[in-house]
């Protein structure tokens, strides 16, 4: 009860690193440094709960669940809500970060309801499947997730159409030049520019 009271504690605390790197760093760092520290951590919870009736293995397990506890938050409790209402185009915006605020919730009570059960029947072994999960997720993002900091929620409306290819987005809108409210495409049809950058 102390160490779940304690890492909860810890995890609200870590939300606040989060809001200083998703503008200072981008999304896209923020999700892979995010994905990999998980899928570190899980690893080494594998290997320290391995070992049973070892004190150090214990203290070792306790110290990498509150350090997994740290990782989440910088990209899955912060930057994951804000990129589905970045990417996503304007007339499905508030479908998709509905969809994608119940995906995330329903994600967690799976976790919540499949875990106990998991732990009992494979053991550590359960702790690689999250490991292995994780470290897809760098890999994931830095091919298909471009870079949304400091752009306009129309610009990347634009880049997303003007993109060579699915696969091509993330370098397309790495060397894109930023554009200015006049060079929108909806200044043309619009009187009002969403000129807030995300």
């Amino acid at each position: 009860k102390l160490l779940s009271a304690g890492t909860l504690t810890w995890k609200f605390l870590s939300c606040f690193v989060a809001f200083f790197c998703i503008d200072r760093f981008g999304r896209r760092v923020c999700f892979i440094v995010s994905g990999a520290g998980m899928a570190m951590c899980m690893v080494a919870l594998a290997v320290a709960t391995s070992f049973h009736d070892n004190y150090g293995a214990s203290i070792a397990a306790a110290f990498f669940v509150y350090l997994f506890c740290f990782f989440t938050p910088i990209g899955f409790l912060g930057a994951n809500f804000l990129y589905c209402t970045e990417v996503a185009p304007i007339r499905l915006r508030v479908a998709m970060a509905s969809i994608s605020t119940a995906n995330h919730w329903l994600w967690n009570f799976a976790v919540a309801m499949i875990t106990p059960v998991a732990i009992n029947n494979i053991g550590y072994k359960y702790y690689i499947v999250y490991a292995c999960i994780g470290s897809c997720i760098p890999i994931t993002v830095y091919f298909l997730y471009p870079e949304t900091k400091g752009r306009s929620l129309e610009e990347l409306d634009t880049i997303f159409k003007d993109s060579p290819s699915v696969l091509g987005t993330v370098k397309y809108a790495k060397y894109k030049p930023m554009m200015t409210a006049e060079e929108v495409p909806y200044a043309k049809t619009s009187e009002h520019i969403h000129e807030e950058k995300v």
